[in-house]
């Protein structure tokens, strides 16, 4: 429940929710009426919300109500959970303290083949548990690649099918896929990428979602265009990076031809860590919509930057291999200048910021600091500055 106040804050009337522990993470799928949560004790949690208009009100979003819940990671915290789209149905991501990555699908509600009248009681025995909160989820993947703690993971847009990116203490990032994706079974491990720099760790990572305009920006669609599209975009991720004396951040795509990925271009370093970052969604097909922008959270502040070149001919991908070179006295390979980057905004906050996000067009950013408070952000169109538009205070 959403009440305005004054100066443009809102109070957000909720549901307090008991989890087993602090909750560490929390993911919702796309609809947005079920979330997962997961915390320091290793359990998970799955709410489902009752929009059951005999008891809603007011048109207001109804309860929160726990189907099911287990331990996911018995011998440490859970650190992060993620949804995998909706395209290959329930089916969550888990990583934890103890170096493990599972992947967990909700039990089927009728078994395969079931007579009518055994797919009626199996239904009714589903439902039953769903609201005594023990609905079953079934580990179809535990993978224990990792050298150490595992703390962020993140589901493939469902583009590119089922796929799975994770990491933590050891600073490398992995890549996984199933082979059996109908039944997200039999997971392995695909790709790897570790910055050359020893000790690092990542501290954060987020897939690019591709966008509609997209293929329409690339020219797929012009029939007008005698010399063809510009390169295909490529898969792409970004990563943070951060040592005991240095931090990053960084752009990975995906080079189909080598079946690797591969640095495209840092776009921040400094010594404070990235913590969180995330692509705004492009709906921009004109042109000038080439540019990408990734917001990061940096301490008490989130830095808005532009990145160009993804997708364009002799771009990130074309230029890679030729021009990435080793810096005198450092092992760590030099990304090529011409690889354009710019700082658009800082949002200064009065806390460290914890978590941030992007609305549906990339117009609009969520920031929520230890403060409390969620901020919300938006460029003013007459003067290109970037301005907090609302505040969400939580009673």
């Amino acid at each position: 429940r959403v009440m305005e106040g004054a100066d443009d804050t809102v109070f957000v009337q909720g549901t307090a929710l008991e989890t087993r522990g602090e909750v560490t993470a929390t993911a919702y799928d796309a609809t947005g009426t079920r979330m997962v949560t997961c915390t320091a004790a290793g359990a998970v949690h799955v709410w489902d919300r009752d929009d059951d208009t005999d008891t809603v009100r007011d048109d207001a979003p109804g309860p929160w109500r726990q189907s099911s819940s287990w331990a996911a990671h018995e011998n440490g915290a859970c650190t992060s959970i993620a949804f995998a789209p909706s395209e290959f149905g329930q089916c969550i991501c888990t990583c934890g303290t103890d170096g493990s990555v599972r992947v967990w699908r909700e039990a089927p509600l009728v078994p395969l083949g079931a007579s009518g009248q055994a797919a009626s009681h199996a239904a009714a025995a589903a439902a039953t548990a769903a609201d005594e909160g023990t609905y079953e989820w079934v580990l179809v993947g535990d993978l224990r690649d990792a050298r150490g703690a595992v703390e962020h993971c993140d589901f493939a847009p469902a583009a590119f099918g089922l796929a799975l990116v994770t990491g933590g203490a050891d600073g490398v990032v992995r890549f996984y896929r199933p082979r059996n994706e109908l039944q997200c079974l039999d997971w392995e491990l695909t790709n790897e990428f570790e910055a050359l720099d020893p000790g690092a760790r990542v501290s954060c990572l987020r897939w690019r979602v591709p966008t509609a305009a997209d293929e329409l920006r690339n020219g797929a669609d012009d029939d007008d265009d005698k010399t063809g599209p510009r390169d295909k975009i490529p898969q792409a991720i970004a990563v943070g990076f951060a040592w005991s004396d240095k931090s990053d951040a960084r752009v990975l795509t995906f080079d189909e031809g080598n079946n690797r990925w591969v640095g495209a271009c840092v776009f921040y370093q400094d010594c404070l860590p990235v913590t969180d970052l995330a692509w705004a969604p492009n709906a921009d097909a004109s042109p000038a919509g080439a540019a990408e922008t990734i917001a990061c959270a940096v301490a008490a502040e989130v830095l808005v930057f532009r990145v160009f070149g993804l997708g364009e001919t002799g771009g990130w991908m074309g230029r890679n291999a030729q021009e990435m070179t080793v810096s005198p006295g450092s092992s760590e390979p030099a990304y090529d200048a011409k690889l354009k980057s710019t700082r658009s905004a800082t949002l200064s906050h009065p806390r460290h910021v914890t978590d941030l996000d992007w609305n549906m067009v990339g117009t609009t950013l969520a920031t929520s600091a230890a403060d409390g408070i969620v901020r919300v952000w938006a460029v003013n169109m007459q003067t290109g500055v970037w301005e907090a538009r609302a505040q969400l205070v939580g009673e």
